[in-house]
């Protein structure tokens, strides 16, 4: 019998070179990596006029040996560079997404100075469109839209900060949703609780998708929301639809799971 050859999919993955958002899409760009049958197409934004151009790899995580091991991946790939304040941008972005099954869109920062996400998600869309790609996971933040969390001291404090001192942060993504609310791509909005650098990956997740759900710890780790956005990108179980995501608090982590 002659074996079945193995279905190749490709996705395009793109992140930010600052702030937590940005870090999710790197540790996306490394687990899809590691995936048997998968094309991995990254691509490093930066609004050139604000952020400059260095796009070396950097990410803020407490562990050196997960920070040293992604450093080490990307050292042995190649990865486009890409200004999305370019004129140019949306075909160079049409460049990389031709022949691409799904794209994983990883764009700017809560907390940046540099306001780009929906600057982002425009040529996006339009990309994707051109080159007949249907399926989008985009991130994007609790307290924008309905996240489905139940009101907490923690979501009215970062409600307040998103709408005062993130004032700008706070409109650039909401304006991003609705750009890819409006689209007509299979989208999968993912809205990622605190990412903090302290946490570690532990392989699973938590979700809502509906009010009623229940809550999510404060915290998740950046590699677990990257693990989540691939395989949703790749193997589909959610369309045209929001979800907030957080730590699964049921997994114990790998370093205390018994042996």
């Amino acid at each position: 019998m002659i074996p079945a050859l193995m279905t190749t999919q490709t996705v395009a993955i793109l992140f930010g070179i600052k702030g937590g958002l940005s870090d999710v899409g790197k540790f996306a760009v490394e687990h899809a990596l590691k995936m048997q049958g998968v094309t991995v197409r990254p691509v490093a934004l930066s609004l050139e006029a604000e952020e400059g151009s260095d796009y070396s790899i950097e990410v803020d995580i407490k562990d050196e040996q997960l920070k040293l091991q992604l450093k080490e991946t990307f050292n042995g790939i190649k990865y486009k560079t890409l200004d999305i304040g370019d004129p140019g941008a949306q075909g160079k972005l049409e460049e990389v997404f031709s022949g691409c099954d799904a794209v994983v869109s990883c764009l700017g920062n809560r907390q940046n100075k540099a306001i780009w996400c929906n600057l982002g998600a425009q040529k996006v869309v339009a990309a994707m469109r051109s080159q007949n790609v249907n399926r989008l996971v985009q991130l994007s933040s609790m307290g924008i839209g309905n996240d489905y969390l139940p009101m907490s001291a923690i979501k009215a404090l970062w409600w307040c900060m998103l709408r005062t001192s993130n004032k700008q942060s706070y409109k650039d993504l909401v304006a991003m949703e609705a750009t890819v609310l409006s689209s007509d791509v299979d989208f999968v909005i993912v809205r990622p609780m605190g990412i903090d650098p302290d946490e570690k990956p532990r392989g699973s997740w938590k979700i809502l998708q509906r009010r009623g759900e229940g809550t999510l710890p404060i915290t998740v780790a950046k590699q677990d929301v990257a693990q989540f956005m691939v395989t949703e990108a790749l193997k589909p179980t959610l369309h045209r639809q929001c979800i907030t995501i957080g730590k699964d608090t049921s997994t114990a982590l790998p370093s205390s799971k018994k042996k």
